[in-house]
């Protein structure tokens, strides 16, 4: 059964070892955490070193290729994958409250706890309901996005930098001073994606709510 926390999976391999990089990437932490640098870590080699001569383990890790407790599998998107209790322990380390998280979860997954499987059903229902309405607001932005570039240029904006510094004006205003540039960077993004494409649903509505009353301004 898949381990499923905040409605993502964290992924598997044939053996049962979790992946640390789906864990990291579901944490939003900074890349000095990522399972790479964490694998680094004193503590971490120690908690691994004993794991790896503990004979209630031993024959578990044995049986992996690499015969260690944690390995990354190369390719175009490399992920690392380690023995679940130094995925736990990861989880921890990663926050708290998601260690508690994917602890929990885990831990009844592999005692067959079928509620489990309802929770994941009616997350997933949620996430479903919660995208569709993120299309229809960002659909509803597009459009009055639209209709104030054409405000803007019948008052007399005639450059892209004339409309940016306009839209920019709204963003500034409704994020305490930030401007788009300045929100793509907070949310981490490349320089090919668009910030309205990773918002959720709340942050949507009130830049739907920004761009509906700039247009009666």
């Amino acid at each position: 059964m898949e381990i499923t926390v905040r409605g993502k999976v964290i992924s598997q391999d044939e053996h049962g070892y979790l992946c640390l990089t789906d864990m990291w990437q579901l944490s939003g932490e900074p890349v000095w955490k990522s399972p790479p640098k964490w694998r680094e870590i004193y503590t971490t080699k120690e908690l691994l070193a004993a794991l790896v001569v503990d004979i209630r383990y031993k024959d578990d890790i044995k049986k992996i290729r690499s015969k260690s407790a944690i390995y990354t599998r190369l390719g175009r998107s490399a992920k690392t994958f380690a023995h679940v209790i130094l995925a736990l322990a990861y989880g921890e380390y990663l926050n708290p409250k998601l260690g508690i998280e994917v602890r929990e979860i885990a831990l009844r997954v592999y005692a067959g706890d079928v509620t489990v499987l309802d929770e994941f059903k009616r997350a997933k229902r949620e996430q479903i309901e919660e995208d569709g309405n993120r299309v229809m607001v960002r659909e509803e932005i597009r459009r009055n996005n639209y209709d104030l570039n054409a405000i803007v240029k019948s008052v007399g904006a005639r450059f892209s930098t004339q409309w940016a510094a306009f839209h920019n004006h709204g963003y500034e205003g409704l994020y305490n001073g930030l401007n788009e540039n300045d929100i793509h960077a907070l949310k981490k993004l490349k320089s090919n994606q668009a910030i309205l494409d990773h918002m959720g649903f709340y942050e949507l509505a009130a830049n739907m709510y920004r761009t509906a009353l700039a247009q009666q301004s």
